[in-house]
């Protein structure tokens, strides 16, 4: 399976959107479990976007280490003995650690973006 269904959270924000809509068609929905609702939305959207951050900077990590010295990688995978690529941003682009996380940060900045308007 892949790692980032874990981090997909727009039914989150399909949420938080409908929530802010119903409060922008009706100005007196301010109770205190409506607000306590939205904050806890708000609270698990900003938790799985950390820790989506985590899973780039994990992305990057394993990308990075085919271009370690086979002395230091041995360290970290004893048994990738392959020898170190070259830094070179052909390589770079061709590494899928590195492609993946390069992907994800060229979606928009707030998850409730639309993809079209990513660059």
């Amino acid at each position: 399976g892949e790692l980032a269904n874990v981090y997909r959270i727009h039914q989150l924000v399909n949420i938080f959107v409908n929530m802010h809509k119903l409060q922008r068609h009706h100005p007196s929905v301010t109770t205190s479990v409506f607000l306590a609702g939205l904050t806890d939305v708000c609270r698990v959207i900003n938790q799985c976007c950390a820790l989506s951050v985590n899973e780039n900077i994990q992305q990057f990590m394993v990308g990075f280490a085919d271009f370690l010295p086979v002395e230091v990688r041995c360290k970290i995978d004893a048994e990738n003995r392959a020898p170190a690529k070259q830094i070179t941003s052909f390589e770079v682009e061709e590494n899928e650690g590195v492609e993946k996380v390069l992907a994800d940060l060229g979606k928009p900045s707030l998850p409730w973006e639309a993809e079209e308007s990513s660059v």
